[in-house]
């Protein structure tokens, strides 16, 4: 599943613009290469650390607000992604953009947007549609 959904509406707008944005982004994410510019790469960088700083503390606001009962280990795989991702980025402050990193972004996002959103953050959406919570 690599394209937004209906199904994926938290109801929370903000959230779901917010889920839509990584969406939207996978495209440029994949093509991500060795030869790319720095300017994209440095997009990238800085879409995904503001995404996951911004977003992941709606999320877990609107979760804890409504006290939805998976909130921890939901707060644990966001922050799982955030340590790979950071040291992702590390790698390449130290060592350069290189193939291995680029396939370890690559397939961390994909994940991300296979296991978690569609998966983790389809059933808080339900939770919160179910409990009628904004």
């Amino acid at each position: 599943m690599l394209w937004w959904t209906d199904d994926l509406k938290t109801g929370i707008e903000h959230i779901d613009e917010e889920h839509k944005s990584i969406f939207d982004k996978v495209g440029m994410i994949l093509d991500l290469s060795n030869t790319t510019d720095l300017d994209t790469i440095e997009d990238v960088w800085t879409f995904l650390s503001d995404y996951v700083i911004q977003h992941f503390g709606h999320e877990e606001t609107a979760m804890f607000k409504n006290h939805y009962k998976k909130f921890a280990h939901h707060r644990d795989q966001h922050s799982y992604f955030i340590k790979k991702l950071y040291c992702l980025y590390n790698k390449t402050a130290e060592h350069g953009l290189n193939d291995h990193v680029i396939d370890e972004l690559k397939l961390l996002v994909l994940e991300w947007l296979i296991n978690h959103i569609n998966q983790e953050d389809r059933a808080l959406a339900q939770f919160l549609q179910q409990n009628d919570c904004h």
